[in-house]
């Protein structure tokens, strides 16, 4: 049985930071896997690591299939998925921020640069729905097409299908939830084990006014969006309950979460890794 790690890189959600910790660890032995922004199958993955048996890690923006494991093991992969959840609010705010500083050569991009904050959300919710209507609850649980308004059966599908990852917890609670994941993990990877480390990958200013996000989006705009987002928030809910769950599980968690945080201020510093392990 082949071990493979699938990051489901979710759209300004800490993926770029992942990435970077997962090239470290594998080397040529991690790749991205892309179709120009079309869906990635099952069969598409399969034929990419058939063709590349030095592959042990696999980061794409477009999985399409989060719970194709049954496809995978019938010809000989086990996958260990990985993704984190946003607070949605933060999200979309990160995102406008992507936007407004990328080239012009997206709608998207074209609006950031040439609108505020608050114009640029109303522009999303009056055309662009999926964008704002619960788009991380779309993904994991429709594998992000948006055929309908997200509905509580799509959130109660997300929350069972991303349980299951490997890696299910919030951005914000990033180190807790690298130290978890190294702890669980790691002994498919023995004898060094998975070193999560990091340094932090396109980070961008803060915006102005940004802690006090219903003085500049206003109130319509703020609560109508707010309602667009209920289903994300639940799931990042979800996501931090999991994590809370996973870490009771860890044995001296606050020493290994001393001695992670300890590791990556040396990596940030310009050390070596402390176990760097790339594949042959």
């Amino acid at each position: 049985m082949r071990h493979i790690i699938l990051h489901h890189h979710i759209f300004k959600n800490a993926g770029s930071t992942l990435d970077s910790s997962l090239a470290a660890q594998f080397g040529a032995g991690f790749s991205h896997l892309e179709d120009e922004g079309n869906p990635v199958h099952a069969s598409a993955l399969v034929r990419f690591l058939d063709s590349h048996p030095g592959i042990q890690a696999v980061s794409s923006h477009n999985f399409h299939g989060l719970s194709f494991e049954p496809f995978l093991g019938n010809r000989g992969y086990r996958a260990f998925n990985f993704a984190m959840i946003r607070a949605p609010f933060p999200r979309l705010i990160s995102m406008y921020k992507y936007f407004r500083g990328s080239e012009p050569s997206s709608d998207l991009a074209l609006l950031a640069r040439k609108l505020d904050l608050r114009s640029f959300v109303k522009q999303l919710i009056e055309q662009y729905p999926h964008m704002v209507d619960s788009p991380q609850v779309n993904i994991i649980a429709n594998d992000g097409f948006y055929g309908h308004a997200v509905s509580d059966s799509d959130l109660e599908k997300a929350c069972a299908r991303y349980a299951a990852f490997s890696l299910c917890a919030p951005v914000e609670r990033y180190d807790e939830a690298m130290v978890v994941l190294e702890y669980f993990n790691s002994p498919v990877y023995l004898p060094s084990g998975l070193d999560m480390t990091y340094v932090r990958q396109n980070v961008s200013d803060s915006l102005p006014g940004e802690n006090d996000l219903e003085v500049l989006l206003g109130e319509h705009v703020y609560k109508w969006l707010g309602r667009l987002h209920a289903r994300d928030e639940h799931l990042w809910r979800f996501a931090n309950a999991e994590l809370e769950r996973r870490i009771s599980l860890v044995p001296d968690f606050n020493r290994r979460l001393a001695g992670f945080l300890e590791r990556c201020k040396k990596l940030q510093n310009g050390d070596c890794r402390s176990h760097e392990r790339h594949s042959q």
